[in-house]
């Protein structure tokens, strides 16, 4: 039951939430004439989800809720120094928060290439654009009284990258089995086909 409610808790609002930023892009892209296939709005909705999740798990929407705090707490800049020291005390909890920051953003590597499947995605360009969102959301975080850890920037920017790779792989397979499965010709094909047939046929009766 405590499984559940953190489901209802986490993924109702971001489901909500997606539905409707979908609903406003969708419009906006008739509007402009933007077109995109099913998967590629699917992908989208499964985007806006994980990006929604992200900033009701990180407690981010209190910023907006609750305004900024007057509680500052001193950010911690140094990178994978308290980790260290974290994972060489054997501390069970730094390693479930490792691992926790690192899945959060799987999905949004892995959604975001697909969300714009127009776009040459090279590792780099994820890379920018995921420290871009992950800098947003852990300010804030800062801002609505929580703490700033720069090792959560790094694990999150290596999720996304583990995202990214999987979307690689996702298009490799496709790709490769895409090429092996024999393509059935198109219409025009075999109306090229058909013609020359004739032709052929033209000149055996003229023989």
């Amino acid at each position: 039951m405590e499984i559940i409610g953190e489901i209802r808790h986490y993924i109702l609002p971001s489901t909500i939430s997606a539905i409707a930023v979908c609903t406003i892009w969708f419009t906006l892209s008739l509007f402009f004439k933007k077109r995109a296939d099913l998967t590629e709005w699917l992908c989208r909705f499964l985007l806006i989800i994980s990006l929604s999740a992200i900033v009701i798990i990180t407690e981010g929407y209190k910023l907006f809720t609750e305004g900024i705090t007057n509680v500052f707490i001193v950010p911690n800049l140094l990178p994978i120094t308290q980790t260290i020291e974290a994972l060489n005390a054997n501390s069970v909890g730094m390693s479930e928060q490792i691992l926790y920051n690192i899945v959060l953003f799987i999905p949004f590597g892995f959604f975001l290439p697909f969300s714009f499947a127009k776009v040459k995605w090279k590792q780099w360009k994820l890379v920018l654009i995921a420290v871009s969102v992950i800098l947003i959301v852990e300010t804030m975080e800062l801002l609505s009284g929580r703490y700033f850890d720069i090792d959560d920037v790094i694990f999150n920017i290596v999720g996304a990258v583990c995202g990214y790779l999987d979307y690689q792989l996702v298009c490799f397979i496709h790709k490769h089995t895409k090429k092996n499965t024999p393509s059935h010709p198109t219409q025009d094909e075999l109306d090229k086909i058909n013609k020359q047939n004739d032709d052929f046929t033209i000149i055996n009766t003229m023989m």
